[in-house]
């Protein structure tokens, strides 16, 4: 359904969504390939593309790494989606053109075509906000003992 890249990329964009709840300024590709289980020489190559899209952020240094570009909640999964598929054209009938057309098409046409604007409706509700994990809820407040409930000898 969607390219190797694609999904590196969806995989990068949402660990850098996590990371941006954490309060964390930066990832490098090692730490996002390591989280997800990824090579990081594909991670590497993927956050150069959405950095030259404009989508992350790229520093250098000690403290450098990668970060969202804006918040969470503006950038799509549609949005990151188009940057690695655009070339790729998912309105083709698996059939050939020769069986489906404007004009005439196949018996799996109006399914397919249900199937594909439900995956772009999808891609374009659903941002990277979706994967953001706010800190307030990461870790359980030191100051408040956990109550006790009534035990079996009770």
């Amino acid at each position: 359904m969607f390219s190797r890249q694609t999904v590196c990329a969806f995989t990068a964009m949402s660990r850098l969504a996590e990371a941006y709840g954490e309060g964390r300024t930066a990832l490098s590709a090692a730490e996002i390939a390591a989280s997800r289980d990824i090579p990081c020489p594909f991670v590497a190559k993927t956050l150069s593309a959405l950095s030259r899209a404009g989508f992350v952020i790229a520093s250098r240094g000690p403290n450098g790494g990668y970060v969202l570009s804006s918040r969470p909640e503006t950038i799509t999964l549609l949005d990151v989606y188009q940057l690695f598929e655009s070339s790729r054209d998912n309105s083709l009938c698996p059939f050939g053109m020769k069986y489906c057309d404007l004009d005439q098409t196949c018996a799996l046409h109006e399914k397919l075509a249900s199937i594909r604007e439900t995956l772009n409706d999808f891609l374009r509700k659903t941002t990277f906000v979706a994967f953001h994990i706010p800190s307030t809820t990461a870790m359980p407040d030191p100051g408040i003992a956990p109550r006790s409930g009534p035990t079996a000898t009770d």
